[in-house]
């Protein structure tokens, strides 16, 4: 049985691929270089996620999410909120998938420190979102499609 470890992965360490424990180890190295960076830790967060072999297993996503945690520093929720409750949320996705207990302590973790659960990878993701829904322009030359719209109003 695993031991609980404060809201921190299983105790008990699991196995990874050969391909994600060598990503993991490179990783490790850069998140040392990052402690008290909160855009740089987001930016190592959206890293793992883009390396097939770490997001392809919940249990090393959240071995790197412990890891960017312990690196936010002594007050992440007064100094980065946003961020920090970006890898909260990775990180309880990621033990939702390994570990239900362990997942149901770390919510609650969340919910006592006022910790907000976060739907994308960063802060940013609403405003990536609004852009990906405006329609896109064949010509760039070619004024937004309100403006297209407004012009022909007034001609008529």
């Amino acid at each position: 049985m695993a031991t609980r470890t404060g809201g921190l992965c299983p105790a008990v360490r699991p196995s990874f691929s050969a391909a994600a424990a060598a990503e993991l180890s490179k990783l490790k190295k850069e998140v040392k270089n990052a402690i008290g960076k909160p855009e740089l830790l987001l930016h190592l967060l959206r890293s793992a996620h883009e390396v097939r072999a770490i997001a392809q297993e919940p249990a090393a996503l959240c071995k790197v999410c412990d890891w960017l945690l312990r690196s936010f520093g002594p007050n992440p929720i007064q100094d980065s909120l946003d961020a920090y409750a970006v890898v909260c949320s990775v990180k309880l996705r990621g033990l939702r998938e390994t570990d239900a207990q362990e997942a149901s302590d770390f919510e609650a973790f969340m919910k006592d420190r006022g910790i907000p659960y976060k739907e994308g990878l960063s802060p940013r993701s609403s405003s990536r979102q609004q852009i990906r829904t405006q329609p896109r322009r064949l010509n760039p030359q070619e004024p937004p499609l309100q403006q297209q719209q407004q012009q022909q109003e007034q001609q008529q």
